[in-house]
């Protein structure tokens, strides 16, 4: 039997649409092929994220692991809705994404919005993609006001001295 060129590919999910937001899921990672681990051009660790909508859309693309380029993966969990300042407090830095367990642990699950700028790469199957941040939702609380600091000590009250007055 010859192969089928007509037939659709099994297991190749559809695109995200471009130019729209997508809810997406963070479903799978990458951190390497048969060429080993993936690496930037100046030699900083890469992994893949695999991410798709509800629909079984998906798109795939690359973070770059290292402090200079970590405003993406810090956009990503931004997004996901991950504390921040949390990760700061246990010392997580973005060299620990490379980590498959320490990265699979953390992304795999993760909901967020992105918008899908392109399809780049040499084969066109990698995405750009933007991460959109939470908006508050219209039947939030809002957020507790700050504390309003109290107000500075009066000065002593003046003594009256009316009977010093010359005229």
């Amino acid at each position: 039997m010859a192969y089928d060129w007509t037939k659709p590919d099994e297991g190749n999910a559809e695109r995200l649409p471009v130019d729209i937001e997508n809810e997406v899921t963070v479903t799978g990672l990458r951190f390497g092929n048969k060429n080993g681990p993936y690496r930037s051009t100046a030699g900083d660790p890469r992994i893949m994220l695999i991410l798709a909508d509800d629909e079984g859309r998906e798109c795939a693309t690359m973070v770059t692991l290292s402090e200079k380029a970590a405003w993406v993966l810090k956009s990503i969990l931004s997004s996901a809705g991950v504390n921040l300042q949390k990760m700061v407090e246990h010392g997580v830095e973005p060299e620990h994404f490379a980590n498959e367990e320490f990265a699979k642990a953390n992304l795999i699950g993760r909901r967020l919005k992105i918008r899908v700028k392109s399809y780049a790469s040499a084969d066109g199957n990698l995405a750009e993609i933007v991460a959109v941040r939470p908006r508050p939702q219209a039947n939030a609380p809002a957020p507790p006001a700050p504390p309003v600091p109290p107000a500075p000590p009066m000065p002593p009250a003046l003594e009256d001295n009316t009977d010093d007055i010359p005229f």
